[in-house]
């Protein structure tokens, strides 16, 4: 039954949209629709019928009842196409990207993500070790140095998604791990390393020990009376990594600066009086080496003896 009303409503619709197009076609005499016979249809037939009569004559994309658009495959509108944020590598020229021990732990190859490789000894390695050295950065023990033979490289990683290695040296059956800065190793590796397939080598190498400022001091001069004393401000020292270059150059050449601002101690004893200082050159240089025999790291001035 819903099949033969169906089949009417599309033979209606055909002689509708045939009526319509006859003036789109220059026709000269519009005819006459003729009135179509009632019959007995269900409502639902009668709703459809309702709207197919309800389009407009000049439409010329006549409105089509939901139930013939049904399986009907119509063109979508195109999705604008929203721009991606690509994620931008973090990957830094030092990041270590593979590392093995070789010769039987003797030596280590260290690979940075700058394509630059260098073989180092597994004993420079663990002389080196961050458990070696205080908060002075002067080495706690000497003792280890005689041990140096006795200690190979079991195994090498790189953690921390490149900007750390993880060692682990074995010597007599046991095994300890250090964990070393790629930062640091990428800054050493030339100087103590063998440079391998072309990777870039140290213009001079090293020999003994040295200081930074070794050229600045050589070239110092000594300062007089007349002396035109550099000023420093305590606050931006302790924050400003360029001030504290120019201090540490000031104090090579020409060996004095005043700083202001550096606070007043809490007490005046002696464990306490030089504590605003002790604070600030911890923040610019590090902790202060002390005597074994000094009960601090820094001198007391006094006015008489």
């Amino acid at each position: 039954m819903i099949r033969e009303e169906t089949r009417a409503l599309m033979m209606q619709w055909r002689r509708s949209m045939s009526s319509r197009a006859a003036p789109m076609a220059g026709a000269a005499a519009r005819p006459t629709p003729q009135p179509i016979a009632a019959t007995t249809a269900s409502p639902a037939a009668n709703q459809q019928r309702f709207h197919l009569n309800a389009t407009s004559v000049t439409s010329t994309k006549p409105s089509f009842p939901p139930s013939m658009l049904h399986g009907m495959r119509m063109p979508l509108a195109p999705i604008p196409e929203e721009p991606v944020a690509r994620p931008t590598s973090s990957v830094q020229p030092h990041h270590l990207i593979r590392c093995e021990p070789i010769n039987q732990g003797k030596q280590v190859v260290l690979e940075f993500s700058d394509e630059s490789r260098y073989e180092v000894h597994g004993a420079w390695l663990k002389d080196s070790s961050p458990a070696n050295r205080g908060a002075d950065f002067y080495r706690t023990s000497a003792a280890d140095v005689w041990k140096l033979r006795d200690y190979s490289v079991h195994s090498v990683e790189p953690t921390g998604d490149g900007k750390q290695m993880l060692v682990t040296y074995e010597s007599d059956g046991q095994r300890h791990s250090d964990v070393f800065e790629a930062r640091w190793l990428h800054a050493f590796a030339p100087f103590v390393g063998k440079a391998l397939h072309g990777s870039p080598t140290a213009s001079a190498p090293l020999k003994g020990t040295g200081s930074m400022l070794g050229s600045l001091h050589r070239r110092r001069t000594p300062w007089m009376q007349d002396v035109k004393m550099p000023e420093f401000d305590a606050k931006t020292l302790a924050e400003s990594v360029d001030a504290q270059v120019e201090f540490l150059e000031t104090m090579v050449d020409p060996g004095i600066a005043l700083i202001t601002g550096v606070g007043t101690p809490e007490r005046l004893e002696r464990e306490f009086a030089g504590k605003p200082m002790e604070d600030l050159v911890f923040k610019i240089v590090g902790k202060l080496n002390q005597h074994p025999v000094r009960s601090t790291t820094y001198g007391v001035m006094r006015k008489t003896a």
